[in-house]
């Protein structure tokens, strides 16, 4: 059977989903996908390449939905609120990405990709990249509380999650944008 990374990718989430992050490794990854473990190394180094491929998954459908806003606050706001739902769809995913940075390259290509809207809209690079790292935090230390049964357990009772979550990114990216406008 022929993999890619695609497949790889989705049956190591649906592993997870199952299983937790702690119960996905690369042999009962490659029993999934009906192959040996040798296989998968053709298409990731390692545990960390496959980490990163999951975490980019995360990632990206953030900057998807975001890329059909029509200005910057609306563009961030998407890309937190995206993020977070397509982390609480997953089990344990805010833990793999507060562990594994995505798969992307370090290179002004993949920057513009991060950043090409906010800057297509008035920011320099170094702000759009401080923006979105600041929304992306924001969210992932809240999916953190969110998916953390502790923590989960004891706000519960004290605030609504999407209601709380929503005013506090509203509130960093009104900020951002009124700072980096200035």
């Amino acid at each position: 059977m022929k993999i890619d990374r695609d497949q790889i990718t989705e049956a190591a989430l649906a592993l997870m989903q199952e299983n937790g992050l702690d119960g996905l490794g690369m042999r009962a990854l490659a029993e999934r996908l009906g192959v040996r473990a040798s296989a998968l190394y053709w298409h990731v180094p390692n545990k960390d390449g496959l980490f990163a491929l999951m975490t980019g998954h995360f990632y990206g459908t953030a900057y998807v939905e975001a890329n059909t806003a029509p200005g910057p606050q609306e563009w961030l706001e998407r890309l937190g609120g995206t993020f977070r739902q397509s982390l609480l769809a997953c089990r344990d995913s805010a833990r793999l990405c507060a562990i594994a940075p995505p798969a992307v390259s370090d290179t002004p290509e993949a920057k513009e990709r991060m950043t090409g809207n906010l800057t297509s809209w008035g920011m320099t690079q170094e702000q759009a990249l401080n923006a979105v790292a600041s929304v992306f935090a924001l969210t992932l230390g809240w999916v953190v509380y969110e998916q953390s049964e502790t923590m989960h357990d004891h706000l519960v009772g004290m605030l609504d999650f999407d209601t709380a979550f929503a005013a506090g990114l509203r509130a960093i990216v009104g900020g951002l944008v009124a700072t980096e406008a200035a």
